[in-house]
């Protein structure tokens, strides 16, 4: 069995396969990645020659114009399976009523990355100036809150401060460090450690918290998560690395698929809001570390494999 794996294939020669699946995008929800329009086109074609067409979107909505609406109707229609990474899509989805697809929800966290060795990812910390100390560690990654901040009402300020406040709280039980989690998105990485920055420098004891200079592979980087008890993040991708490996997240969350990621493993509860105080902070972070590692793994795994025997039976792949 052939597959075609693409953002959108819209605009060069589309090969002939069984099942094409497009990853990532937002449908209607932004313009600079794989939109609905240039989708449909390569779904339509594909669907033409026989494959069957399973849509994995980043985000879905919302719609803004009837365009789009009869675009996103048509484009849904034409797939065989559509891939919803939480709650909130899976209710828009349910709400758009278009009949024809299977509708999977599918959280992020089952796709997974690959574990680098363990010397990887004790190679990272070093170079962080993290040695080991006997204390466990936690990871620190913030993000920019720009446009985060418009919708929650939480200033950057005031959220660094409560990082900064959450750190010193902590810094007497954990090796703290600050890695940046962009997978080389162009600038981000140097936003991302100018937040570092921010942080130590709000700090009561700034020596604290070392900083990565620059972001290490992906596989180093997930097997440095793996060395740590807990993580602390306002980003996506560290809930995936660290909890698909069983290493305890808690997450500033400023989206709901940041809280969708950790429903899906019972903990709800390590989802704070952007305008959460240091106290509140610490405290999640505390109780996160102390988790049985191994059923967050153990969670991961049945995950992927409920979501593998599903994909398997839609399609009929033996």
């Amino acid at each position: 069995m052939s597959y075609l794996v693409s953002r959108s294939g819209h605009g060069r020669r589309l090969p002939e396969v069984d099942v094409a699946v497009f990853v990532g995008g937002r449908y209607l929800a932004s313009p600079y990645f794989g939109s609905v329009f240039t989708t449909l086109l390569a779904a339509t074609e594909l669907k033409r020659a026989g494959a069957r067409i399973v849509l994995a979107p980043q985000t879905i909505g919302p719609v803004r114009t009837i365009k789009e609406k009869v675009a996103l109707s048509r484009l849904l229609a034409t797939a065989d399976i559509v891939m919803a990474r939480d709650r909130q899509s899976e209710d828009f989805l349910h709400h758009f009523a278009v009949a024809g697809p299977r509708y999977l929800r599918v959280p992020d966290v089952v796709y997974g990355f690959d574990h680098g060795s363990d010397e990887d990812g004790r190679a990272v910390l070093r170079a962080a100036g993290v040695e080991a100390s006997g204390r466990p560690l936690l990871a620190i990654a913030d993000r920019p809150l720009v446009a985060m901040t418009e919708r929650s009402g939480v200033s950057a300020e005031s959220h660094s401060r409560s990082l900064a406040a959450a750190a010193d709280l902590l810094s007497a039980e954990f090796e703290l460090v600050f890695l940046s989690t962009t997978f080389g998105a162009p600038g981000y990485d140097r936003d991302d450690r100018v937040c570092g920055n921010q942080i130590r420098s709000l700090m009561r004891h700034p020596e604290a918290l070392a900083i990565g200079r620059q972001e290490p592979p992906v596989e180093a980087l997930t097997a440095a998560y793996r060395q740590c008890a807990a993580l602390l993040t306002t980003r996506m991708h560290p809930i995936i690395m660290g909890m698909g490996q069983g290493t305890p997240v808690v997450s500033l969350a400023y989206e709901p698929k940041c809280v969708g990621q950790l429903e899906e493993f019972g903990r709800r509860g390590w989802a704070l809001d952007l305008g959460a105080s240091g106290y509140e902070i610490a405290s999640t972070v505390r109780a996160a570390a102390e988790a049985n590692r191994a059923e967050i793994s153990q969670r991961g795994s049945e995950l992927r494999r409920d979501v593998g025997r599903a994909l398997a039976e839609s399609l009929a792949i033996d």
